[in-house]
């Protein structure tokens, strides 16, 4: 457990041993969710950046193919 403390401010700097083990790079943004008293730090990804997160995923047949041109 890593402990942080809250400036005059309200900030708070992550620890630099979290960053690897969130898979956090300088200049990414996280999102600071409050989950029953517990804040969750969760990195906001690029949706570019998750390609082959699921490789089993289907895709194919996801949305109905519809034709806009009738």
């Amino acid at each position: 457990m890593i402990e942080v403390k809250a400036c005059d401010k309200f900030q708070s700097t992550i620890p630099h041993e979290m960053p690897g083990r969130l898979g956090i790079h300088k200049g990414q943004t996280v999102t600071l969710m409050p989950v029953e008293g517990v804040l969750e730090v969760v990195p906001n990804q690029d949706i570019s950046e998750m390609e082959g997160i699921f490789p089993a995923l289907i895709i194919d047949g996801i949305r109905e193919e519809t034709d806009r041109d009738e």
